[in-house]
């Protein structure tokens, strides 16, 4: 089978799943491809590339599939609960996305791609961005309790983590101004 980005990435989840972020190496990825380290450097440099572009697979499909939303507020919800379920989806999810570095060369591009759903809902790209920091950052520091396993079974025994995280972001997402 042929090796490039898309296989890599997904093999790369595939490592993160069944080895955790913690083991998780070019190493042991390409040994799980059947190919040396310096195979995967000609479609990644490092494993810091790899890790950002796992995290913005995620970000991605959270993004996708909100397009019957008319309004920005439905939208962010409707993001926020995709952002959760595909940070839930991976083990260590959320912390592969928080430990993931920018992609510098593209930011021009990440801008307006994060921006472009909540500009076409009448946001200008500055606050758009905003209330999707805020939204992300509900996410990942949500999950990242959710996935720590001790953390986790203390917080389940106090609330539900499903209404509490719906009511956390609704009530967020009702705190911004209506004006863009």
């Amino acid at each position: 089978m042929k090796l490039d980005r898309d296989r890599i990435v997904e093999e790369a989840f595939a490592l993160l799943e069944a080895d955790g972020l913690d083991a998780f190496s070019v190493r042991r990825l390409a040994t799980r491809l059947g190919v040396q380290p310096p195979a995967l450097y000609w479609h990644v440099e490092s494993k810091a590339e790899l890790v950002t572009l796992m995290a913005q697979r995620l970000y991605a499909e959270a993004r996708a599939g909100h397009e019957g939303l008319e309004e920005w507020r439905d939208w962010l919800i409707a993001f926020g609960h995709a952002m959760r379920g595909r940070l839930l989806a991976h083990r260590d999810g959320a912390r592969l996305c928080a430990v993931a570095e920018p992609d510098r060369a593209a930011t021009a591009e990440t801008r307006q791609a994060l921006a472009a759903p909540l500009i076409a809902r009448g946001l200008g790209e500055d606050v758009a961005l905003s209330r999707l920091g805020s939204v992300i950052a509900l996410a990942l520091g949500w999950t990242i309790y959710e996935q720590n396993g001790g953390m986790h079974d203390y917080l389940e025994a106090l609330f539900d983590f499903d209404a509490s995280f719906a009511a956390s972001l609704e009530a967020m997402i009702a705190g911004f101004p209506r004006e863009a």
